[in-house]
Order: structure tokens, then sequence, then C-alpha cells
């Protein structure tokens, strides 16, 4: 569970899907963990053996995203990090007041200088992201878990039905289910948000033969 012993795992993770990647042209990256901003206005993810109340033990995103740059995967492969990171947007405990890890996030990203590289986060700012029980993970998950399977590519989610699932595809069906559940079952909004490279490409094959 220590911070050093996860970035192993995620380098070691990145490592073998380095040859997948280069193949696929695109690699998925899914990261669901509690996202904060620190003293210094770093955007940072919050790991389970950190202490809440100790900044220097959270790790910056823009650390993460060094390992991802030691990966040395191709820069012709498009990499979406998927952060599913903003279900505790006001915490008095470690001073976050206002859901600002989604603001932060970009400054991060564009600083990393890493190429094709595409950020969906589950919220907006100053947004939180609803979890279910009942969906035994949230809201934001379950549908990215749907799309990605491929219910963002059928015609009725505004897709093309090619057998393929694109990024604009999936980011719209996600963005528009977990709006639409969120609201209903929360009375409140969730919007999730890209930034980074933003041109569409494709991400993987629908699991429907038809």
């Amino acid at each position: 569970r220590s911070t050093d012993r996860g970035l192993a795992k995620f380098e070691e993770a990145l490592h073998k899907s380095k040859h997948a990647a280069r193949r696929a042209g695109a690699i998925i990256l899914y990261l669901s963990m509690h996202g904060s901003v620190d003293g210094q206005g770093r955007a940072c993810l919050i790991p389970p053996d950190a202490g809440a109340q100790d900044s220097t033990s959270w790790l910056p995103l823009a650390t993460l995203l060094e390992h991802v740059h030691k990966a040395n995967l191709p820069a012709s492969v498009h990499k979406l990090l998927v952060l599913d990171c903003s279900r505790q947007p006001v915490n008095w405990n470690i001073g976050a007041i206002g859901g600002a890890f989604v603001a932060a996030a970009p400054r991060a990203v564009e600083e990393s200088k890493l190429p094709n590289l595409t950020v969906l986060c589950a919220t907006s700012d100053c947004e939180a992201a609803m979890a279910s029980p009942a969906l035994r993970s949230s809201a934001f998950g379950h549908y990215f878990r749907l799309g990605l399977a491929g219910a963002a590519d059928d015609s009725d989610s505004g897709g093309n039905h090619d057998g393929r699932i694109s990024l604009n595809e999936l980011k719209d069906y996600v963005a528009a289910h977990v709006h639409g559940w969120v609201l209903h079952h929360g009375g409140v909004p969730q919007t999730p948000s890209v930034f980074g490279a933003k041109k569409n490409f494709q991400i993987g094959w629908t699991l429907r033969s038809s």
C-alpha cells in the first residue's frame, strides 16, 4: 500500500503494456484515488498510506507523469489518463474547501510535455464524484466501463456504430450518462471534463460481435 510500492507496480504495468500500446496506438491509465491540492497549489493524489494532514506524503500528479515519461512510450501513442479522483472535494481536515484538484491538474499536464496525453476527469471543477453501493463503483467508473465495452458506439448514444470506440464517443457517452444519473439520484451536477491533447483517436474495439 506504500506510495513507492504503488509507483513500482505502475512502472511495471507500463513496461508490460508498452508493446501492446505501440501496436494499438493508444493506452489507458485509470486511477481511482483521492485528489487534492497541496500548499504549493499542486494537484496531488493521496495514496492509502499517506497522512491526510501531511501533504509531503502525497503524490504530486507531476511526479506520476514523470514516471509515464520515463516509460518511453512512443510519442505517436495516444495516452488517455483517467482520473476518478474527486469524490471528496471538501474536507476541512486537509484544508480542501472547493475541489481545486481538477482546476490545478491541467498545469501539471501542460508542464509534463508528454506528447498525445489526454486527461479525462470524473468531474469539472468544484464538483464531487458520486459513488453508489448499487453500482459497486462511482457513477463515472460505471459508465466509463460500459462506454468502453461498446455502449459509447451505439447510435442511440451518439456513436457511429462502426465497432470501434473513439475518444469523442467515449467522453460524450460518459458525460451524458454520468450527468443524468447523478442529477437524478443526487440532485447535483457532475460533468466529466477533458483537457490536454484533445485530438480524437481510436481507443479500442467494442466487445460485441454486431
